[in-house]
């Protein structure tokens, strides 16, 4: 399968956790590589995951599309981002 990424993803290894709303309890997940544009995810397989969530990961909460799914991973496209309280979109 080839790599259709825009821009190139880091490796790291980073907690991160999943918000469904602010209703729901959070998913703990571990960001295993990340980039300005998406990150790729790792989850318990048996979480079920909408097409679009919000990723908390280095004092960040991004919206996230979700682009494809194996068992315990997945990856993602950053939709915007939220940081000190400022909405800022991705550009595409």
């Amino acid at each position: 399968m080839a790599d259709r990424r825009i821009a190139r993803r880091r490796p790291v290894l980073i907690g991160g956790v999943i918000v469904l709303s602010e209703m729901e309890p959070r998913i703990q997940c571990k960001v295993r590589d990340i980039s300005e544009m998406g990150a790729g995810i790792e989850i318990s397989a048996d979480v079920n995951l909408p097409e679009e969530f919000d990723l908390v990961a280095e004092g960040i909460r991004r919206r996230c599309r979700m682009v494809w799914r194996s068992d315990t991973r997945v990856g993602v496209a950053f939709l915007f981002q939220t940081f000190l309280g400022d909405t800022r979109p991705i550009d595409a």
